[in-house]
């Protein structure tokens, strides 16, 4: 039913990107140069897979928020590739990561109202030094380009398949042992997610 769900919205986002595609003016721009990003995001959560041990993890909730800047550079007209520096909340339970990624988009048209597909992978690094919340992170998608008056500056729209990977711990007495003999039990956490993401977009170029 959830898939379903997913693929009815992603289906819909397409026909929207569409349809501000071919109506209305839209100009060929420059894809050349450097171009920056600041970005926002909220995530819907994904069946989450853990090692856990049974119905401990049922009120988990692996919705996340993020914020996130990047610095990227066109190759040729349709494709660009860039680095990025984030900061990620999830809840429930509760973890902040610091992800620096890679990213690589293929615009599908030179028109400044265009759409594109993008991957972008890296590694999320802890926030304290006493949790080891940290791990790989990856995210694929498509997206939207609209051109804002100014003509050096644009919208995006990104909604995409999200995946986290980390260690989590818990203090809990040892297993096979009294219940006085306590200790930090680890485990991991993938935590995939549905992003949907608004970026400002700042061109060097037109």
């Amino acid at each position: 039913m959830r898939l379903k769900q997913l693929t009815r919205t992603a289906f819909s986002f397409a026909l929207i990107l569409t349809s501000f595609t071919l109506f209305g003016q839209n100009r060929i721009i420059r894809n050349q140069g450097f171009y920056y990003t600041i970005e926002g995001s909220a995530g819907y959560g994904l069946k989450m897979t853990t090692d856990y041990p049974p119905n401990w993890h049922d009120d988990f909730s692996p919705m996340n928020f993020g914020i996130k800047g990047s610095a990227n550079i066109f190759l040729n007209y349709h494709i660009s590739t860039g680095a990025g520096l984030g900061l990620n909340q999830y809840t429930s339970p509760n973890i902040s990561t610091l992800p620096v990624t890679a990213n690589v988009k293929y615009f599908f048209g030179k028109p400044a109202r265009t759409p594109f597909i993008y991957a972008e992978g890296g590694y999320a690094f802890r926030t304290k030094a006493d949790k080891q919340h940290k791990g790989p992170v990856y995210e694929v998608g498509l997206g939207y380009r609209h051109q804002l008056q100014n003509r050096y500056n644009f919208l995006m729209f990104k909604i995409g398949y999200s995946y986290f990977k980390t260690k989590h711990w818990i203090w809990d007495h040892k297993p096979n042992t009294v219940p006085s003999d306590w200790d930090m039990q680890w485990y991991f956490l993938e935590r995939p997610a549905i992003n949907f993401t608004i970026c400002f977009y700042h061109s060097t170029r037109y």
